[in-house]
């Protein structure tokens, strides 16, 4: 596995930090929240290649699974002003790179999530929420300490990077 991860600093879009020559040679559409609550900022950004076990993948009838070419990028948002609690992981790869035993959203755990183009399953088990989202295309999972419905509010304000021509030295 090959990882490039950088710290970013706070209030900091992902879409600076991050090379996106790599995710969209890679077929993956970079996505980042577009609304954070108040505090929050994208603390860190990392591109990983050949990664295969994914964190947010909650225990379900269904299994992700993941080629080892596959590029991800992941993006880390915390709460500043919190000692503990606060974060939500976000990880965005190529649909094509991940094969489900069954199609997104058909787990027995959780309840549908659907947000735009995107649809899956949202989960709340002991102080985590997990889920996974699909378009066909672009493959979103996310983890977190909040409440499922905060989780989704954040989610629903995905958009795509604006490429501004910035790309890290």
């Amino acid at each position: 596995m090959r990882q490039m991860r950088v710290a970013a600093a706070p209030g900091t879009p992902a879409r600076s930090t991050v090379a996106i020559d790599e995710l969209v040679a890679a077929g993956v559409e970079p996505l980042e929240l577009g609304r954070l609550p108040p505090g929050w900022a994208l603390t860190n950004a990392s591109v990983s290649v050949g990664r295969r076990v994914m964190p947010w993948a909650p225990r379900r009838s269904w299994t992700p699974k993941v080629a080892a070419s596959c590029t991800f990028l992941e993006l880390e948002y915390g709460d500043l002003r919190a000692v503990a609690g606060g974060s939500l992981h976000l990880s965005t790869a190529s649909q094509a790179c991940i094969g489900l035993v069954n199609h997104v959203g058909t787990g027995t755990a959780g309840r549908p999530l659907r947000i735009d183009a995107f649809e899956g399953m949202v989960e709340e088990s002991w102080d985590r929420t997990v889920g996974d989202l699909s378009d066909g295309t672009t493959h979103v999972g996310f983890s977190s300490d909040l409440p499922a419905d905060e989780v989704a509010t954040l989610v629903a304000s995905l958009q795509p990077f604006v490429d501004e021509g910035a790309r890290p030295a």
